[in-house]
């Protein structure tokens, strides 16, 4: 099976399309959430003015409940900026280097690699007010709306996130140029805080000194590891994607047959909070390259968007 790479980062490449897809995904979302926020909100100060007596606490969790989604579609939507930020700001002559180059194995290294703890927000009746992330400033626009402006994080990804990695292949002791063997990796680090790069270990050797390896986002498929960071809708049967072969630490080409965890942009993420896991659990029918009319199971989690082609 072959894998092909992501080359190119022009506005115009499949691979920002992609990522814009998802943006525009998100802030849809967001959008949604957001009207919803408002209506509540309206909805509170109606009753409350009305009927001040009455038990306020149903609308309450009407309201947290869409401030959750704003927020969840606001870090969706970060995520992906960051991604495409250091993308756009990785030079062509540096990128082309890094498939080129030797990657080292930090044999010395013996890291133990924890999942990193999603954030949680606290809201309570009294401070029912969307949190500020570290990340996110406000801005009041002319028209007096207070919205949120989305800097650059220091680091797109965060050390425990489990990725498809593209792992450099090896021909007479010599890595060949373009990799086409995708495997599970966790990412142990970036290197100097820089966004672009990251320090992966093969999955397989991790909590152990096994080699690690110096790579780019290029070579970095994140995998979902939250509500958040699933698609917001399903993929749909003919789409080709990246997934883990059953049984093995390795990432192929397949083609979406039917499956999945139900997932549709119309469906406000904190009605399916509860179902975290067993939507990241779900799975998807999908039929590898190469491998025959066979149709394999696939956890949501483990399926991701192939790179372009060439």
């Amino acid at each position: 099976m072959v894998i092909r790479g992501r080359v190119s980062t022009t506005a115009s490449s499949q691979g920002d399309l992609q990522i814009w897809q998802s943006i525009c995904s998100q802030l849809k979302s967001l959008e949604n959430a957001r009207n919803s926020s408002i209506s509540a909100y309206k909805r509170l100060e109606r009753t409350r003015a009305e009927s001040p007596s009455k038990n306020l606490e149903g609308i309450y969790n009407v309201v947290e409940n869409c401030i959750l989604d704003e927020q969840r579609a606001i870090g969706g939507a970060m995520e992906q900026l960051n991604i495409l930020i250091a993308l756009r700001q990785a030079p062509n002559d540096l990128a082309n280097d890094v498939r080129r180059r030797k990657r080292k194995a930090d044999d010395t290294m013996d890291v133990s690699v924890e999942r990193a703890n999603d954030a949680k927000i606290q809201v309570t009746p009294e401070n029912r007010r969307l949190r500020r992330s570290s990340s996110t400033q406000m801005r009041r626009d002319s028209d007096g709306e207070v919205r949120p402006t989305v800097q650059p994080a220091a680091v797109a990804l965060q050390r425990g996130r489990k990725v498809a990695f593209r792992q450099p292949q090896r021909s007479d002791g010599r890595i060949v140029e373009e990799g086409d063997v995708w495997i599970m990796a966790t990412v142990v680090s970036s290197v100097n805080n820089d966004p672009r790069r990251y320090i992966v270990q093969d999955a397989e050797d991790e909590g152990t000194s096994g080699p690690t390896y110096n790579t780019t986002l290029k070579s970095i498929a994140p995998l979902p590891n939250s509500l958040e960071t699933l698609p917001m809708d399903n993929y749909q049967p003919g789409s080709r994607v990246l997934a883990l072969y059953p049984d093995t630490s390795c990432f192929y080409n397949a083609t979406i047959q039917g499956g999945g965890p139900a997932l549709s942009a119309s469906i406000p993420r904190a009605r399916q909070q509860k179902r975290e896991k067993d939507l990241l659990h779900a799975p998807y029918q999908v039929m590898f390259d190469d491998d025959g009319a066979d149709i394999k199971l696939v956890p949501a989690y483990l399926v991701v968007e192939p790179p372009t082609d060439d």
